[in-house]
Parts: structure tokens; sequence; C-alpha cells
């Protein structure tokens, strides 16, 4: 008698640690998915494990479905298109590490998280992981946007962040060309800063000039700095507001007049520095003698 019930003891005390296991095991499993997943916060979406839910299993399936990917993210059809076109050449190399906040991010499905803080967990004690990643950024309608390619998991995201348009103006006499030239010692980000503002009428700046001799701004300008932008078109009204993306401002701009009978103005450049204390500057037209800009031709103000 008291041996079976020893026996039934033991058996009940095998099984109990069997479920011990197994429960252990159990969460353990739970632990290891949940870390490998996306999950919620109260301070955004943390972003756990970057191999997990994967959006593209390659990056050529992530480059021919970007459109679509764009979309989802709700980045507005004006800024897909300068994205896709500058998604064409390969982006600036970075990387994605513990704490960044991404304002989307779409994985397997064409699932959309918003608000995402990226959470890696760290392979080694007292070490923070970073997810090497491509970046591309453009410019459309006051807003910066920034979309990243993870090399693994090929999530693509995006933050937004605010910019600002930069502008000149100044006056000529109808009928008369206007020459410009952007000189910078880098590549411009593609935006729809770029614009022109015939008295009151908005369209592109007709671009690029290709008849265009730059030999004396290009004498008098710092080493490195060359002509990425350049127009050339005439004047239908005496205002003329000429707008750039901010970027500009650590660049040199080049205008000139063109008036039938006087021929081509002097060129008045516009120098880094005096865009230091106001997004907009203002270039009057010395319409009293030629050439037209004189060391005054630069005034500061809002339209």
């Amino acid at each position: 008698m008291k041996k079976n019930t020893l026996e039934k003891i033991k058996d009940a005390s095998i099984v109990l640690a069997l479920m011990v296991v197994i429960a252990a095991a159990v969460a353990a499993g739970a632990l290891i998915i949940m870390s490998m997943i996306p999950s919620a916060h109260a301070d955004g979406f943390q972003w756990r494990h970057f191999g997990a839910a994967p959006f593209a299993k390659t990056r050529v399936v992530a480059m021919r479905n970007r459109h679509d990917a764009f979309l989802a993210l709700g980045i507005p059809a004006g800024a897909v298109r300068l994205l896709m076109k500058a998604t064409e050449k390969p982006g600036t190399p970075t990387t994605l590490v513990v704490g960044q906040k991404l304002g989307a991010m779409i994985s397997e499905g064409g699932k959309v998280h918003h608000n995402v803080i990226v959470a890696f967990g760290s392979p080694v004690r007292h070490m923070q992981y970073a997810a090497p990643a491509q970046m591309w950024q453009v410019t459309w309608k006051g807003e910066v946007y920034t979309v990243y390619l993870p090399e693994i998991c090929h999530n693509w995201s995006v933050i937004v962040t605010p910019t600002k348009c930069v502008s000149d103006t100044f006056q000529v006499r109808r009928g008369d060309w206007v020459r410009l030239g952007v000189f910078t010692n880098g590549e411009r980000l593609p935006s729809d800063c770029w614009s022109l503002s015939d008295g009151g009428i908005v369209s592109a700046i007709p671009s690029p000039c290709t008849a265009c001799n730059w030999i004396g701004p290009l004498s008098v300008l710092p080493e490195g700095f060359m002509v990425e932008y350049s127009g050339l078109y005439r004047a239908h009204s005496r205002t003329q507001t000429l707008r750039f993306p901010r970027e500009v401002t650590r660049d040199y701009i080049a205008l000139c007049v063109i008036r039938e009978g006087l021929g081509e103005s002097d060129s008045w450049i516009i120098p880094p520095g005096a865009w230091k204390k106001t997004s907009i500057v203002h270039v009057p037209y010395g319409s009293a003698k030629w050439p037209v800009w004189g060391p005054a031709a630069i005034t500061y103000g809002r339209p």
C-alpha cells in the first residue's frame, strides 16, 4: 500500500516537473517571438527586430514595389514622383540606430506602422545594434521627405520634416532676357521650390541654358564651385521672383539681364552670406545706368 502511494507521489512529481519545463519553454518562446516583431508602445510603435516581417525578400523586389510603398506610407503623389526619380540612383549609406524615430514604416503584407521607434535588441551586453540602410531625400511643398531602405528587411520608412524655400526678387523691363546660374560644390536635392514668378504667373524655370557662358562669375568664385542649375528666359512683366530650395543658401547665384540695344549687364552674384538675415533676398533693378547691379543692389525684407 505504501509502495503504491509512493509511486503515485513520484509520478505526480514527474508530471509537475514536466509541466513547469513546458511552461517555461512556452514563455521563453513567446518572449523570443515578441522580440522579433514590432510592438505597440505608449510613446510610439517599437521596432524590435529589423529582420522580422520583411516588406520584400530582396532589394530588387523592394525597388520594384517602391511606388506603392511610398503611397501606402502616406507620401503625397507629388513627392512620390520626385522620390521615384531620386531612387533611380543609389542612396546615401546610413544606419538606423536605437532610439531613432520614424514617421512611418511598411512591413510584410503592406502593413504600415506609424510613429515608429527603433528599439533593436542588443546582441552583446552594453552594445547597441545599428541597421545599415540607404537614404534618399526630396523637397516638396515646403517639406523634406527622407526615405530609408534597410538592407535586410527592406521595410521602406519615411520621415517628414518642414523646410522653407528662399527667393530673390528684382525688376526688369518687359522683353528683357534674364540669365541665371546656381554655382554649387555639391549636388542639390530635387525640389518643387525651383520656380519662376513672372509678374505673379508661376512656372518652372526654363532650364538649362546650354549656350550660356559663365567665365566671368567663375573667375571670382571659390575653387570647386560649378554651375549645376542654369536658366535663360524672356520676361513678360516688370517684377521677377526666382524661388529656390533653402539648400542654395550655401551656394552662389549669378544673375544678369540682356536688353535690346544695351547688350548684357554685368553679373550680380548672391553669395551664401547674403541669406542670413531673412529667407527672402530682393535684388532691385538699377535701370538708371548700365551695368545694373550696384553696391546697394541687395536689400532685405519680406514682400
